[in-house]
Order: C-alpha cells, then structure tokens, then sequence
C-alpha cells in the first residue's frame, strides 16, 4: 500500500474521524507520531501497540515497528496461556463462537475466553483464543521480520521461536527461525539441525509458492553445511573444490537455457530460434574454443555494462538479451552470471531463473553482491535492496561474514 495516497486501517476501537473529513493517511500519521518524543516509553494497549508497530512495518522503519511489535507480546501473555491451557482440553477442530467472530481488541477477546473457561466451555475458551491468537502471532511474526532485516538475527530467532511455541505449523515463522538461526549460529551444527527441521516442516505445511523452491535449495545447502562442520569449513572445502578444478565450464542447463532463448551467439544478433540438444553442445563446445582477441573482449564488456543499464531501468529481457551473449563465452564472468541471474528472476522465468540464480551465488556471490552496488549507483535502489535480500536468503553465511545487513538498512 502507498502510505502517501492511501488511509491505514484503524485499530478496533480508534476513534471515529471527523464526519466529512478524508482519514488521515500513512504519512500524516507518522509525522503526529515521530512528534511525540515520550510515545515508546507511554503505556500501551496491545491493540495500539500493534496498530503502531505495523504503522512503521509498512513504511520500511523496521527498528519503530520492532520496538512497538515488542511492546504488544507482553500484553498477549494472559491470552497465551488460556488458549494453551483450554486448547488442550478439546479433542476437535476449533471453531470460533459468533461472539468471537467480529473485529475484536485483544482485551475483549481475552474477557469472553476467561468467561467461556469459568463456565467449563473449553471449545468456546478455545475458539475465542484461536481469533485471539491470529492477532498476537501475525504481530510477534512481523516484529522477527523486523528484526531480521535490521541484522539482528538472534532476536529474531526468538520472537519466531515465541510464535512457534504455540503454532508449531506456522510456515512462515518455520522459514523466519531457520534462516536466522543460520545466519546467528552459523558453524553450531545442532542449531543448523534445527534449521533443517525447521525447512523440512515449512515444505510439508507450506501450500505451493515460490518460497518452496527457495526452502528446498536452501535445505540442499544446508545439509552440505551440516555434513561439513558448519558453513565456514563448506565454504572452506568450496573454494578448495574451486582453485582444484580451475576455471568453470556453462552448466548444461545454463546452456541450454541460453541457446533455447537464442542466446548462443557472439556479441552480435543470436539466432532467433532455439535449436536441438545436439546444436547446443556445438555451441557450446565452439563458444568455449572461441579466439579472445582484444576487440572481441571489449564487446563482451560492453554487453555486461549495457545490460547492468537495462537492470537498473527494470528492462529485464533487454538485459538478458545482452547477458546471454557473454555467459557461453565467459562462463567464469561472475559480473555477467549475477546480471544475468537476476534478470531471469525479475523476468520470473521459473524455474530456471532460481537454478540460474543458484549457479551465480554458489559461484561468485561477491559478483552478486557488487551486482547491487552498481543498481544502487545507477538509481535503483529498490532493485539493489531486493537483489541483496535474497542474496542474504539464499547465501546466508556470506551475508553474514559480508555485512550485508547494513547494506539492507
């Protein structure tokens, strides 16, 4: 939503606007709130405390929403523990009472579950307690996000531990803990154990999206991690792998990628239809074999800066238009595998663009990461912002050895 044009939902509760009168929108309430010096530190409800926190969430002031969202999981301790309690005594699905089914602050929610539970009407406590509880764990889920993109992983692990505890399922939270016990315990084997858990219960809760295929490649790399010691010794035993294989070769998907789209050819006009397997390892075996000369060189250059320009305007296939004559050339260029890769994923070109991505990170993921840097310079900061959050999700044992959280603020 853009917070400039238009009005935020109102907590249950606020007051009504004047008659006539537009709501006020996102921005203009965070002006009223960022002059009002003593506001952290005022009592809250934990529905204003939420209402604030998602305020801030919404307008990317992550540090704002983490500290209101935290203020809020305080006040929710009583409904906690009620449904936990009550919950326990009911053998069915939950079913909310219709006095619990309209728009609710928490404190209401909590007095008609403490009623039910006096009355022995465990199913009622506890379908009062399941509204009650979107509310609280949606809040302490958002705050672990908060915390995540503000580097503070281990804060993060948990407040989606918090949420766990009462939703073991919730694949979100499932996902959120795993990546941050990743990237705060990175070398701590039983912590990434953990993680592994974590990634192999989001995949059997989680209904299908594009978060699947990131948990399975991220879950392959990680029991890599485990196998070896932590992330440090597999990085270690990669770049051995690396130095003793010498300069790489196009991985034949990558290959066949680029000759199907056209994409096999030098820096001039590829061919416009996609050949047959047996034309792409021709290519691929004469692009290998071509002469570098001087000239030849330059042109590849000026092919990756082009398509750097591209990316940087969100004119994707124009770039991968440029990257795809380069790559069967220069398969050791990680400045061209990044664009490239990252052109296919603004393209959502799945899903090849998440094994081309893969490639690019596991291969080179500073090239990846400079790949941001020169969006960012270019003026797309957005694009840059976006390229290293999944860097940081995908690579997050270089992000944290990198420092790519202050890049991400």
């Amino acid at each position: 939503m853009d917070g400039a044009s238009a009005p935020p939902t109102m907590p249950p509760g606020h007051p009504a606007t004047r008659e006539g009168a537009a709501p006020p929108t996102a921005d203009d309430l965070l002006k009223r709130l960022d002059a009002q010096p003593d506001l952290k530190s005022r009592e809250k409800s934990f529905d204003i405390a939420v209402a604030v926190g998602k305020l801030y969430y919404s307008s990317a002031r992550y540090a704002e929403a983490a500290e209101y969202l935290g203020q809020a999981w305080p006040k929710s301790e009583r409904a906690r523990q009620l449904f936990l309690q009550q919950s326990k005594k009911v053998s069915t699905p939950l079913t909310p009472p219709d006095a619990c089914r309209q728009p609710m602050e928490l404190k209401a929610l909590l007095a008609e579950m403490e009623k039910r539970a006096a009355s022995n009407d465990a199913a009622g406590a506890a379908g009062c307690g399941a509204m009650a509880m979107d509310q609280v764990l949606e809040a302490e889920e958002m705050r672990g996000n908060a915390l995540a993109v503000e580097g503070d992983a281990k804060g993060a692990a948990e407040s989606y531990q918090r949420v766990l505890q009462v939703d073991p399922k919730r694949d979100g939270s499932l996902y959120g803990h795993a990546m941050a016990l990743i990237e705060s315990r990175p070398d701590d084997v039983a912590s990434l154990k953990t993680a592994r858990s974590d990634l192999a219960a989001a995949l059997a809760t989680a209904e299908a999206s594009s978060r699947r295929e990131l948990v399975r490649l991220t879950s392959d790399r990680l029991d890599r991690a485990i196998t070896a010691g932590g992330f440090t010794k597999l990085a270690a035993n990669e770049a051995a792998e690396r130095k003793a294989k010498g300069p790489p070769k196009t991985p034949p998907f990558v290959a066949r990628a680029l000759a199907a789209q056209g994409g096999m050819g030098g820096p001039g006009p590829g061919p416009s239809q996609g050949p047959t397997q047996e034309q792409v390892q021709r290519m691929a075996e004469a692009a290998q074999n071509m002469e570098r000369t001087p000239e030849v060189e330059a042109g590849f250059a000026k092919l990756v800066e082009q398509g750097e320009d591209s990316l940087a305007k969100g004119r994707y296939q124009e770039a991968l238009d440029a990257y795809k004559r380069v790559v069967p050339f220069q398969p050791e260029n990680g400045r061209a595998k990044a664009g490239m890769a990252w052109a296919m994923v603004g393209l959502n070109k799945q899903p090849m663009a998440d094994r081309v991505w893969m490639v690019a990170v596991s291969s080179d993921p500073a090239a990846v990461d400079h790949l941001g840097d020169l969006l960012k310079q270019k003026g797309d900061e957005k694009g840059a912002k976006a390229l290293w959050a999944k860097l940081k999700a995908s690579a997050p044992d270089y992000a944290a050895s990198n420092g790519l959280d202050k890049k991400l603020n």
